[in-house]
């Protein structure tokens, strides 16, 4: 797969210009982000028929992000990067290649996924990556189911890593189903009440 330079790495987004020759340009670049989601077990758990109704919501489903990785001769690596509460009650994230943890998130009730393929391919940089995790976790912020948590999180990475615009997509999809849910549930109550 042959790397157009001339334009490729300049775009109307804050990211910035890569002025390299090719010869030593990034050799990784993220072609595509995944938002992919699971039902969370404890909330269908603890909280029976509500439960069951809540798990459907995107909004209260674990979170993750996968980047799709190129390389210079096309082959492809995919990273899972998430949160999630520890032992300690505490946000800790966690970044794995996707082949070790695919069947467990896809054979997991509620199991969704969502692509936002990039623009422009953008540099991979795994030192910055990792960097970032690490700070992350030695904040040992608390856990908390509501404000935060593995969403918050894939907020935070995707405006790191300069993808922010992605979480803004996903919040007004979120957005309409709670809006929609809300009004049916008034009709409902209104028809019954």
């Amino acid at each position: 797969m042959p790397w157009k330079i001339s334009t490729m790495w300049k775009t109307s987004r804050k990211r910035k210009a890569v002025d390299e020759p090719e010869t030593k340009m990034a050799s990784l670049l993220i072609q595509t982000v995944v938002i992919v989601a699971k039902d969370i077990e404890d909330v269908k758990n603890k909280a029976s028929g509500i439960g069951s109704f809540l798990s459907g919501l995107e909004f209260v489903k674990h979170w993750g992000v996968l980047l799709k990785i190129t390389d210079s001769d096309g082959d492809q690596l995919t990273k899972l990067v998430d949160a999630g509460m520890d032992e300690l009650g505490k946000l800790r994230c966690s970044m794995v290649d996707w082949l070790t943890v695919k069947s467990a998130w896809k054979d997991a009730a509620g199991y969704s996924e969502k692509p936002f393929p990039i623009e422009s391919y953008m540099p991979y940089n795994n030192t910055e990556l990792v960097k970032f995790l690490e700070n992350f976790n030695n904040r040992k912020e608390d856990y908390d189911f509501i404000f935060n948590n593995c969403q918050e999180f894939v907020r935070e990475l995707l405006n790191t890593l300069d993808l922010g615009d992605i979480f803004s997509q996903m919040f007004s999809s979120v957005k309409q189903v709670a809006l929609s849910t809300v009004k049916w549930s008034a009709i409902i109550f209104y028809l019954f009440t």
